[in-house]
């Protein structure tokens, strides 16, 4: 594969024989069991299990180029907050402006939350986060690294629909799934939850993916999950 490929196939070896399809239908159906199932798993038993078939695997990356985009944008906001503490206005059209305490609140917020946004687009740039994987579709769901609030897995049974939503004119796609409340319960914090919440009133699912820092386009993004999906309909769901 040329090195300048944006998604990365990942197929191990172990395949059990062609012939032998219903014994790979039963391991297949063994493994998504396995995976999706609640009981603690060893490590002995992920592998045991992931040797028995073949796994298929596209992996999308974090696109080092828009985190750099990201990197420079948060630089200059701080750069603009950091003009507000410092410099003194007294000549602006807009009064407001003129209000030390105003410009000195507002400039601090500014740095505030774009040195938050730098210090994690850094983390990412130098590889945070991406020894998991941006973001991975194989046989038996999605799984979700791309950023620290990330989703995690997302089992093909879990699965309802994939769609796109337009926020704010922005393109973001959606996986509705069939119990929503299981995803929203597993994030760690009352704000995540929070925001899940909001986000499953406004799209109609609490799973909402941007494609921002990854290497792909939503549509594009879209298409390749949908392909997944529709193999683990007609292979998986037998």
């Amino acid at each position: 594969m040329p090195s300048n490929s944006k998604l990365a196939t990942s197929v191990p070896v172990s395949a059990s024989p062609t012939g032998d399809t219903k014994q790979l239908e039963t391991r297949q159906k063994n493994l998504q069991q396995l995976v999706s199932g609640n009981h603690k798993k060893t490590r002995r038993q992920i592998l045991n299990i992931h040797k028995m078939i073949q796994i298929e695997s596209t992996e999308i990356t974090t696109s080092k180029t828009k985190l750099l985009g990201l990197i420079f944008t948060s630089l200059a906001f701080i750069a603009i907050g950091l003009w507000m503490i410092i410099v003194p206005r007294t000549d602006s059209v807009f009064p407001i402006y003129n209000n030390r305490l105003i410009t000195v609140f507002f400039g601090t917020l500014d740095v505030v939350f774009f040195g938050f946004g730098l210090f994690v687009f850094i983390l990412q740039f130098f590889g945070y986060r991406l020894k998991q994987g941006g973001f991975k579709i194989d046989n038996f769901g999605i799984t979700d690294n791309s950023k620290k609030s990330a989703f995690g897995f997302i089992p093909w049974e879990d699965v309802k629909e994939i769609t796109i939503t337009k926020v704010f004119n922005k393109k973001i796609l959606t996986i509705i799934v069939h119990n929503p409340q299981k995803y929203i319960d597993r994030q760690g914090t009352i704000m995540r939850r929070k925001a899940m919440e909001t986000d499953y009133k406004l799209t109609g699912s609490p799973i909402n993916i941007s494609t921002g820092i990854l290497n792909t386009s939503t549509d594009k993004l879209k298409s390749i999950i949908e392909n997944k999906f529709d193999e683990y309909k007609i292979n998986g769901s037998r």
